[in-house]
């Protein structure tokens, strides 16, 4: 988990990632209900408390993504590309 707490902007981009589906599973793993981070996810919850971005950031799914990133970013400096190039898109 990141040292850093992340912004709303960030945790709503993130969640902007995942299907319902998947949403369901952070659900289960977090605790966090299905409604709030769908609420987070549309920009109705302005302000997600500590405690709930802790409880997403611990996820798989979210620990995944967040690997996912930085390995992209990681390659994306190493080659002295930007991420879209990294990704090949």
């Amino acid at each position: 988990m990141p040292t850093e707490i992340p912004s709303t902007e960030q945790v709503r981009a993130l969640l902007l990632k995942f299907r319902q589906v998947q949403l369901k599973s952070i659900e289960g793993q977090s605790g966090v209900p299905f409604s709030t981070l769908v609420k987070i996810r549309q920009g109705t919850t302005k302000n997600p408390g500590i405690e709930t971005v802790r409880a997403i950031f611990r996820t798989d799914l979210v620990k995944q993504q967040l690997q996912s990133v930085n390995a992209v970013a990681a390659t994306a400096a190493t080659a002295q590309i930007g991420p879209s190039e990294a990704l090949g898109v």
